[in-house]
């Protein structure tokens, strides 16, 4: 028992050394904040439109990547962000609406859970609010 929980501890520290010597892993992806939080399967979105309460939806992306608007039908959200979401959403309700006004709102944010399995404290799946490094998956099981 206490060896497996060496060799698990020797191969975190292994791969976080791995990744600490990877300069182009340690920086991560470029964020870029005033790009706003980009929308993954399996969030969830409130999209509201005023003054219209028929037309407000809460939905979750599929796994598709898309997500279902009364009078627009389906829509990939995957990938865009919520501002983008809303204007395609206001422009295709624009054949049916004058002068839309829509908010998209992230309730949940999903699409980066991690499972763990084996000797964690914490089995299961976790979520995470951005995408996180191996250590701090480690850490957070």
């Amino acid at each position: 028992m206490k060896m497996r929980s060496l060799i698990c501890m020797s191969l975190a520290l292994a791969a976080g050394l791995s990744l600490a010597a990877d300069p182009q892993t340690t920086a991560g992806p470029a964020e870029d904040p005033s790009a706003g939080y980009i929308i993954g399967v399996e969030d969830a979105l409130r999209v509201v439109v005023w003054g219209e309460p028929e037309l407000s939806v809460a939905v979750r992306v599929r796994p598709d990547g898309q997500i279902t608007v009364p009078l627009v039908n389906d829509i990939t959200v995957v990938g865009l962000t919520p501002m983008q979401v809303r204007e395609l959403i206001m422009e295709r309700l624009g054949t049916f609406i004058r002068d839309p006004n829509v908010t998209v709102i992230v309730d949940e944010i999903n699409s980066f859970r991690v499972y763990f399995l084996g000797e964690v404290t914490l089995q299961g799946a976790i979520n995470f609010s951005k995408p996180p490094r191996l250590l701090q998956g480690i850490a957070a099981a």
